[in-house]
Order: structure tokens, then sequence, then C-alpha cells
């Protein structure tokens, strides 16, 4: 009951945040002009105003001609005079009131006006957290050859595999909540909506919604290079109900730049693990999650380090949500930074091992960690466990700290920025 009011809430607040945000700003200038008439003081009066109110050149002749009325209507005069002045002015100036007439002693006279600019814009507010402090990134369709690979002894195509991968990645790279996560598949479906945003038929309001598309940053683009899902031999000293199975896939994985086309990022890993399922779809997509979620979770680990950020009693905060419970971390304290010899460059800080967590809860946003081994402290950082020598080769590059900067106002630059 209570994760459906969660759900439900979730979706509400989401959704509330979309919205139409009208702004309205005035401005008032205010200016005296001279005339042997009461017309043409005025007249002056208003140049002088309009050459106050920025983005507005009109030629003195240009207004006088337009402005210049006979009819002494007070009232007549002003609305007319406001109806020419939006007219001669694009639309920039909207009115304007007579504020004093005045007629001197040698029969000149005095006029201040005051004109006023009145500018309304409207500007279509996104759901959600705002996008500018997060980098975007596209997963592309995984890369295929015209290749049939051995899936629980059930023959699959590269091409079926790599399609239901690219699906998990996008799934386990929106779960990390650190990137602005891109569609590029259901272009029919966005195009269609935008028609009716253009349609007569919807309120015109509807339309502040276009032009909103964001281009991503970055691509993240894969590449299955084998995959085998297979029953586990039988030990026949050891008795088992139950068949288990195991998962040995190597993947090619890069990160690349739009703006450069620069790779940024790129790696080949293989995986081995047994996963969980009670049939053999379940196995085929529960493998497919935990090959995404190793992708996701390097990639994370390279740009956003998992950080304390909160200690309570001897229950850690993390920064980092929707992770696995049971999982195990190591937790670092950083040390001094270390500059490359030749380029100058920062290789990051140095790492001392504090301690080793296990993940007890996980939510969206945070998850929670019990202290299995040693002390941690807000700020440290948090790494995937390895239990052996062999794994802990086969991920060297993880170990790296990232030189993430996160900006006073929000956002983040990347140390491949």
């Amino acid at each position: 009951m209570f994760l459906k009011i969660f759900l439900i809430s979730s979706f509400l607040f989401l959704f509330s945040c979309a919205e139409i945000v009208t702004t309205t700003n005035e401005k008032k200038a205010t200016g005296i002009g001279y005339g042997t008439s009461r017309d043409d003081a005025v007249n002056n009066a208003i140049i002088e105003a309009l050459g106050q109110i920025t983005g507005v050149k009109i030629s003195k002749t240009a207004i006088k001609e337009t402005l210049s009325i006979k009819n002494q209507d007070g009232k007549k005069l002003d609305m007319t005079y406001n109806g020419e002045i939006k007219k001669v002015t694009k639309g920039k100036v909207d009115a304007y009131q007579i504020l004093n007439v005045m007629e001197k002693e040698n029969g000149q006279f005095v006029a201040e006006v005051e004109v006023v600019n009145t500018e309304i814009t409207k500007k279509y507010k996104t759901p959600g957290l705002n996008a500018s402090n997060r980098r975007s990134i596209v997963v592309v369709p995984a890369n295929f050859k015209d290749e049939n690979f051995n899936i629980i002894n059930e023959v699959k195509s590269s091409r079926d595999i790599n399609i239901n991968l690219s699906q998990e990645l996008l799934n386990s790279i929106t779960q990390t909540r650190k990137f602005n996560v891109l569609d590029r598949e259901e272009s029919r479906a966005f195009y269609n909506e935008q028609n009716i945003f253009r349609s007569e038929d919807t309120n015109k309001d509807e339309a502040i919604k276009l032009g909103n598309v964001l281009g991503a940053d970055y691509l993240l683009l894969t590449s299955i290079k084998d995959i085998n899902i297979r029953k586990k031999a039988v030990n026949n000293y050891i008795a088992s109900t139950n068949d288990s199975y195991e998962v040995s896939t190597t993947i090619q994985f890069k990160v690349i730049t739009t703006s450069t086309r620069q790779v940024k990022f790129s790696n080949t890993r293989t995986y081995n693990f047994e996963p969980s399922g009670n049939s053999n779809k379940e196995i085929y997509y529960n493998s497919l999650n935990e090959i995404s979620n190793k992708i996701a979770t390097e990639l994370i680990e390279n740009i956003y380090p998992i950080t304390v950020i909160a200690i309570n009693d001897n229950e850690i905060i993390l920064n980092q949500g929707n992770m696995v419970v049971g999982s195990k971390y190591e937790v670092y304290k950083l040390g001094e930074k270390i500059i490359d010899n030749y380029t100058k460059e920062s290789l990051g800080k140095t790492e001392i091992k504090v301690g080793v967590i296990e993940i007890i809860r996980a939510l969206p946003k945070i998850s929670m960690a019990k202290i299995l081994e040693g002390t941690t402290e807000e700020r440290n950082i948090v790494r995937t466990f390895y239990s052996s020598e062999k794994n802990q080769l086969e991920y060297q590059k993880i170990g790296k700290e990232s030189d993430t900067q996160i900006k006073k106002g929000g956002g983040v630059v990347l140390p491949f920025d």
C-alpha cells in the first residue's frame, strides 16, 4: 500500500511541475516636449520618451506626421495617439498618458508625458528536475553483425539480442538519475504529438511546448561480441533439485561527444556470472539486465563516483538510488592530487581504503548501507567490491578517481570536457 501511494504521489509531482509560466515586464519612460501648440508639445514629449525605451528608433518626422492630430478633444486624442504609437513602434510601446500640459507666458506649450512598454512572455516549464543541471546522453541502439548465439539451447540472432540489450541499458542509465536520457527511437509518436500542438483544435499556448527538444552531449554505443547462456555442468556428487545457469559475454562500449565526435571513453569487458530466474525467458532478460547494470556502474564510477552524503548511527546514506540490496562496496578516502609529469593533467587523487559496506535498502534517489569493515565518513567515495585479484585486474580502470567538478549553482563539469 505504501509503495502504491509513493508511486502515485511521485507521478503527480512530476506532472504537476509541467506548466506555462507567464512573465510580465513593464517599462516606463517620461519625456518633456515644447511646442507652439498643445499637440506639438505632446508630440515632442512622446518623441523624447520613446528615445528612452530600448529598441525603439523612430524618426521625429515620422512621429509628427503620424501623430499630428488637429482634434482638441483630449479623450479622443489620447485614444488615437495610443493606437498610433503601438502601430508606429511595432508593438514595442503600448500606450502613453499626458501627465501635464502648460501654456507659458510667451505662448509656448510645455508637455510632460509617460510612455509604457508592457512585454508579456510565456515559457514552457518542463516537468521534473532542471535539465541544465545534467548532461544529456543518447543510448544508441547497439551495433550488430548477422550472427547467432546460443541462449539456453535456443539460437537467437545478434540483432534481437542487441535490441533487447539497448532497452535494458536505457533503463539502467535512466535509473542512475545522473543524465538526461534522450529518446531517439519513438520519432513517429513524437512528431504526431507535435502536429497536435500546431493544430487549430488546441489552445495556442500548447505551441509553446515546441522548440524545447534537447540535443545530446554524449552518445553511448555498445556492441555484443559474444554471449552464451547455458546450463551449468551437474556435479554428480552434490544433490540438487534446481538447475543453475551461467553467462559468459564480451561487450564493447564507448562514449562519444556529439560536438567533436571524439571518443572520450571506450572499453571491452568480459563478464561471467550466474543469472537468476525461474524460466528461460526470465533468465535471458535478467542476464541482459545485469550486463547493462555493470556497464552503467562502470560509466557512473568513472564520471560520478558514488559518495557518502550522510551517516546516521551505523547507517550510511549514498547519493545513488536503485542499488542492489546485498551488494558490497569498498569505501575510499581521497588523498593528494596526482599530476601527470608529461601532460600536466590531473590524474585524480590517491585513494586510501577505509572500509567495506553492504547495501541494505534502496530508494529511487538514495541507497542505505551498513558498515561491514573499517570506518567511513561523509564525502568518502564508494567503489564496486571485487573479491579476487582476477576481478581486480579485469576492472583495474575503475579504481581511478573522477575529476568531475560540481558547480556551485548546480550541474557538473565532466573530466573529459
